[in-house]
């Protein structure tokens, strides 16, 4: 049993293994471990257990004091101790009776080193030096093992995990090189292997299991990792960023999302797949909230670019030049020329290009360099280079780079074959390490010229030398190898085919070439060919990089290098987001419109993610490309058939659940990021907000939020009124295009007067003014309340009714209840940007179709009408003085464009007079609402003709600005316009009570002279006027001075008087108004 911590007179443990001598104690960790290990029965398990939990205490107690003491006894023993674990797990190899259970203690006891020893390790050479080498190689084909493998079991490999963190925390920065093939060697190769499910394999369905149970405790793993605060940022920055290093985050985020998106009916294992979809949207989410929340919790010191990375800048400008030089290596994949050039082009390779110089780029093999096109580049023959001038025809046709003649290529082969020393390597070993590092051409006279050259310089320099006597015997034994290791490892070769050693012995002992030179040994080739068929070789290893049989490579590459920890630097965390957010959003269409439903809802929490991620790291542009991707997903963007009903409509989307997931995802993005959106998001979201109006999917206080200057009955009127106009005019047009028909029109419209298909006119009426009304044409939710609606039955507000009775308004809608108040705070760039897209749309309905094709459908009638008055509204809450140039142009450019639409008989895209008077009503009104008077005074006075419709609203809002001069001037103007005669009849003659309003607090603006002068303009009426017009003038006059005649000037009131009794009518009438004047 285990000894008391505190028990009085026995020395603590500690105290007594620091005074053991190291044999003894060698031979105390000996017997522990035996025991612990041990599956002997005679053993009980409660002693298994005491030697096992002893044993952890002593290693604790060693490595605890590996960092403290300098002794040579500690030194000594944990480094042994070490070495004999790490040297268990490598067992399978060298120490075939080793057990599951004996791998099982050694993993735990290494956990428990490193657990003690952490960071202090990094301060020990001898003990870095197995971590480096001898551990990481064994977890590295712990990690890679499969079933099928009798050397780890599915309980070893998982035992192996918790290491995998630990040296992470503790011993990254001395673990560069090894950590990268680790990742990508180990557990990114687990995620993308695929399951096999052949049973004639020897595992069948029963192994297929544990992979994929394997599959998915790895991928644990890399979920777990990137949960951690610095983890993905310094494997951004040590890795993708480095030019010598693989891009390990974008090939573990093109993993995870591989295998997010890799599914299929055909599929095995369908649930286990599924999870592994799911863990890897897991694993993505993880990303993003650890940049969140590194965004909210900013360093309270100011930062400083670490010493071995650099700025931000300088950063991105490496990972951009590693970026071209990737891009160069896939082009020359493709076309080697071409991508020699490139590589040239951008100082990758020197100009002007020597053989020497792409030799040595060659050899050294970048990443992701295809060996096969390197074999083909060593053999090319080359072009004839043209003749420096005067050539003929053909020699100028055939000229080629410098870098791909036929010289160049002969001095390219042999400065390649100088970078290999074959200084007493066998031939066998020197072929084999040649052929490594590239991948024979299939056509014969390629291979002939890269072994000639080889021949060459391995006859110099290999042991057999002396035997082969001459050159061309290297050339012809390499080319026997060659085609003997072909003929033994071809799967194609039945083995009773298969060359023998008696046969290669006949074909290479004796050449002929020289009668002076003995035959080469009989055991010397049949060694050779030993050789050749216990280890073939493998001249294509692209993918096999990270493979543990490339692990020397690693360990002769390793220099200083080491990872710099980002944990307290913010300043590259917008790149990481780019790296993460850009691949996210390119398979999120796919990923949201999965047929499993939790996928597909964990698609577009990661969406959405993403834009609160981008918005908080500020970078617009990711920000845009949500608000786009969620637009599109919400189906709001469609065009919708002009046939389908407003219940058909809304009833397709309410029950679409990933249409109505993103338009809630778009919604929640522009509640917390609006303030990053620009002229494309703006775009899509006003688009979206018009179509949910359409829907009846907005809060009424959304609707009805806007300035009038009618009440119920007059909103109602007005709407009739204008409806009635509207009907009349195309009545007329009816009529006039029947009186203008000819004989035969009349005959086919008679003949055809009984079918079902209705005329264009009658069309047109029917969905502007009937029960059935289109959506598309009805803005009588923006202007009347339910009540006020004669078609309470059967128009789209009662949709609406019944879509809110039976509960099918989902509540999201409600984030728009308060949309002035989230659009307030805007940042003055988004909300100038967010007016300049808005009037932008709005001017696209009435103008003329354009033959652009914009990406954003063109608005309704109704949503323009919606649009302008959230816009103005917006405006009106906020700073005008941002917008005010484009606001005041805007409202010209929409009077021009309404002009021949009220008061002719133009229409566009649905937009008729109704619409069209609706929608200057909004613009007017809203206007009138900025306290504008010079401007809007200019701009009424300029499109006078147009405002007889809204002359009663219009002149009560004038009456409720600050009083300027202007507006009596403007009042002045347009009362005696014969436009406005009929509403001025109608409306008792409101104009006299505005003057009469505006007046006196004015006049002590102005000089008496001013004043005539106005007073003398309303009285200027045309020859001959008579009627109503002169009553409205001597009313406008009678209102306007009485009380004030003192301020008049005696001559102006003798031409008032004057005027009055010409054009006031009868005598009686004239009488009444001089008395009053006077």
């Amino acid at each position: 049993m285990p000894l008391p911590r505190n028990r009085p007179g026995i020395r603590s443990f500690r105290d007594v293994t620091r005074r053991l001598h190291v044999d003894t104690m060698w031979h105390v960790v000996e017997s522990l471990y035996g025991i612990a290990r041990s599956y002997e029965t005679q053993i009980p398990s409660v002693l298994r257990s005491l030697a096992t939990e002893s044993l952890h205490r002593l290693l604790r107690v060693v490595f605890a004091s590996t960092a403290s003491s300098s002794a040579s006894t500690t030194t000594a023993i944990d480094t042994r101790i070490l070495a004999f674990l790490v040297q268990k797990i490598l067992a399978p190899s060298t120490a075939p009776h080793s057990t599951e259970r004996e791998m099982l203690v050694a993993l735990d006891l290494l956990h428990t080193i490193l657990q003690a020893s952490g960071g202090a390790l990094l301060d020990a050479p001898s003990l870095l030096a197995y971590i480096q080498d001898d551990l990481c190689l064994g977890l590295l084909r712990i990690c890679r093992s499969t079933t099928s493998d009798d050397d780890y079991s599915l309980n070893v490999r998982m035992a192996s995990l918790p290491l995998w963190r630990l040296l992470w925390v503790h011993l990254r920065p001395a673990l560069k090189h090894q950590w990268e093939v680790l990742v990508l060697g180990g557990l990114v190769h687990v995620i993308q292997a695929k399951p096999t499910n052949d049973a004639s394999s020897g595992g069948g369905r029963g192994d297929d299991s544990v992979e994929h149970q394997w599959r998915l405790e790895v991928g644990q793993v890399l979920v777990d990792f990137f949960s951690d605060a610095s983890y993905l940022v310094d494997m951004f920055v040590n890795y993708d960023c480095d030019a010598d290093r693989a891009n390990v985050v974008a090939t573990i985020l093109d993993t995870f999302f591989d295998a997010a998106g890799a599914m299929g009916a055909d599929r095995p294992m369908l649930t286990a797949s599924t999870e592994m979809t799911e863990l890897s949207c897991l694993g993505i989410m993880n990303a993003l909230q650890m940049l969140y929340r590194r965004a909210q919790h900013s360093p309270q010191e100011p930062w400083a670019p670490p010493s071995d990375v650099g700025p931000p800048d300088v950063l991105l400008a490496r990972r951009q030049r590693k970026q071209l030089f990737q891009d160069a290596i896939a082009t020359f994949n493709k076309k080697p020329s071409a991508g020699i050039q490139l590589l040239v082009q951008h100082d990758f390779l020197p100009s002007p290009l020597t053989p020497v110089a792409l030799a040595r780029f060659l050899r050294s093999l970048p990443r992701g360099m295809d060996k096969t096109v390197v074999g083909q580049v060593l053999g090319a023959l080359g072009k004839a280079h043209a003749a420096p001038s005067g050539g003929s025809p053909r020699s100028k046709k055939a000229n080629a780079p410098l870098h791909d003649t036929v010289e160049f290529h002969a001095q390219l082969r042999v400065a390649y074959v100088e970078t290999f020393n074959f200084d007493g390597m066998p031939l066998v070993d020197a072929l084999r390490t040649f052929l490594s590092a590239f991948r024979l051409p299939g056509e014969a006279q390629q291979i002939d010229r890269i072994l000639e050259t080889f021949a060459t310089h391995v006859y110099a320099e290999c042991r057999e030398r002396d035997l082969f006597g001459c050159v061309d015997v290297a050339y012809l034994l390499s080319f026997s190898i060659i085609m003997l290791n072909t003929d033994l490892h071809n799967a194609n070769i039945r083995p009773e085919k298969k060359m023998s050693v008696a046969d290669f012995l006949k074909n290479n002992v004796n050449y002929g070439l020289n009668n002076q030179l003995a035959p080469l040994p009989e055991a010397y080739l049949a060694t050779i060919y030993h050789a050749i068929a216990n280890d073939q070789f493998r001249t294509s290893d692209n993918d096999n990089v990270f493979a543990p049989e490339r692990w020397s490579d690693v360990q002769r590459s390793m220099d200083a290098a080491t990872i710099v920890s980002m944990a307290n630097h913010r300043q590259y965390d917008a790149q990481v987001l780019d790296a993460v957010a850009d691949r996210l959003l390119e398979s999120a269409p796919v990923l949201i419109h999965s047929s499993m439903r939790q996928v597909s809802d964990l698609s577009m929490q990661l969406v959405v993610l993403t834009g609160l991620v981008s918005s908080a790291l500020h970078c617009t542009h990711l920000v845009h490309r949500v608000v786009h991707l969620l637009a599109d997903a919400s189906t709001l963007l469609d065009a919708i058939d002009v046939d389908e009903t407003v219940a058909g409509a809304t009833y397709s989307f309410l029950n679409d659940p990933v249409a109505c997931a993103a338009t809630e995802g778009l919604l929640e993005v522009w509640t917390h990021c609006a303030f990053e959106f620009r002229d494309g998001a703006w775009s899509r979201f006003n688009s979206v907000v018009c179509r949910l109006r359409e829907f009846h999917l907005v809060p009424r206080s959304l609707l009805r939020h806007r300035p009038t200057y009618r009440s119920s009955d007059e909103a109602a009127a007005f709407v009739a009124a204008t409806r009635a106009q509207a009907h009349a005019k195309r009545a007329s047009i009816k009529k006039a295009a029947a009186a203008s028909s000819g004989y035969f029109d009349s005959f086919v419209s008679r003949f055809f007067s009984d079918t079902a298909t209705p005329s264009p006119i009658s069309s047109l009426d029917h969905h502007a003014s009937g029960p059935t009304m289109n959506f598309q044409f009805r803005i009588d939710d923006l202007l009347l309340d339910d009540a006020d609606n004669d078609e309470a039955t059967t128009t789209p507000a009662a949709v609406a009714s019944t879509l809110q009775y039976e509960g099918l308004v989902p509540l999201w809608t409600r984030r728009l209840a308060p949309y002035y108040e989230h659009m307030h705070p805007l940042s003055d760039l988004s909300f100038v940007s967010f007016c300049h897209v808005a009037w932008t749309e709005i001017e696209r309905v009435v103008l003329p179709p354009t033959k652009s094709k914009s990406i954003v459908p063109k608005l309704t009638p109704a949503g323009a009408v919606f649009l302008e008055q959230l816009v103005l509204q917006c405006v009106a809450q906020t700073s005008p003085a941002l917008v005010v140039d484009r606001l005041w142009n805007h409202a010209h450019v929409l009077l021009t464009c309404l002009d021949p639409l009220i008061r002719g008989n133009l229409q566009v895209d649905g937009m008729a007079f109704e619409n069209a008077v609706f929608l200057m009503d909004t613009l007017v009104t809203g206007l009138v609402q900025l306290d504008d008077s010079p401007r809007l005074c200019t701009l009424l006075q300029t499109h006078h003709h147009l405002l007889g419709p809204i002359t009663q609203a219009l002149l009560r809002g004038v009456c409720n600005m600050p009083a300027h001069m202007a507006q009596v001037e403007w009042v002045q103007h347009v009362s005696v316009q014969p436009v406005w005669i009929p509403y001025v009849s109608s409306h008792d003659l409101i104009e006299c009570d505005v003057v009469s309003c505006l007046f006196p607090r004015c006049s002590t603006r102005a000089t008496h002279a001013t004043q005539c002068a106005r007073t003398r303009e309303i009285l200027s009426l045309p020859p001959g006027a008579r009627g109503h017009q002169a009553v409205a003038s001597a009313r406008v006059v009678y209102r306007l001075t009485s009380g004030h005649v003192h301020r008049l000037h005696f001559s102006c009131f003798k031409r008032i008087r004057d005027h009055v009794v010409q054009f006031a009518g009868p005598l009686r009438r004239r009488l009444t108004v001089v008395r009053h004047v006077v």
